[in-house]
């Protein structure tokens, strides 16, 4: 609060990052000072960044020649369960069979956006969406069901 009330009530990266240089600072510590651990960490950052960028551009072209399909799409997506393990933890999209660990991801995140936002009521049309989709992904497949039944 100190920052942000000192540069007008409002803070920026840049301050917190020029505050935390001195070492007696509270948040010197939650910072990498050795120049090359910091740069190699970025770099990896910036290739993280870089495989999200890169899309796949797919294009159908229908019976009608003056009618074509484009369809551009993340090349690449990264899987929670991999995260930190050293195979990585990015996959090509299509290579993807089931989107479940991925959906329950972004269901998550959007978990958070409306605790964050609970007081916008002009996102109660989207919550109802959200909570659509989360009763199909958490109701039992088909297969599960036959699989119940065997057990039985």
């Amino acid at each position: 609060m100190v920052l942000a009330s000192a540069a007008g009530g409002q803070i920026s990266p840049r301050a917190v990052l020029d505050a935390a240089r001195e070492a007696e600072h509270p948040l010197h510590g939650f910072f990498e000072w050795d120049d090359d651990k910091a740069g190699e960490a970025f770099r990896l950052v910036q290739a993280s960044a870089l495989i999200r960028a890169v899309k796949l551009q797919v294009v159908t072209e229908a019976k009608d020649p003056m009618r074509v399909t484009l369809v551009v799409q993340r090349a690449f997506y990264s899987m929670p369960s991999l995260r930190g393990s050293d195979a990585g933890s990015y996959v090509p999209a299509q290579s993807i069979k089931d989107p479940t660990e991925l959906v329950a991801e972004v269901l998550s995140t959007i978990d958070a956006l409306r605790k964050k936002h609970a007081t916008l009521t002009q996102l109660s049309g989207v919550w109802r969406e959200v909570d659509k989709v989360r009763k199909v992904m958490e109701a039992p497949s088909p297969a599960k069901k036959q699989r119940r039944k065997k057990a039985a």
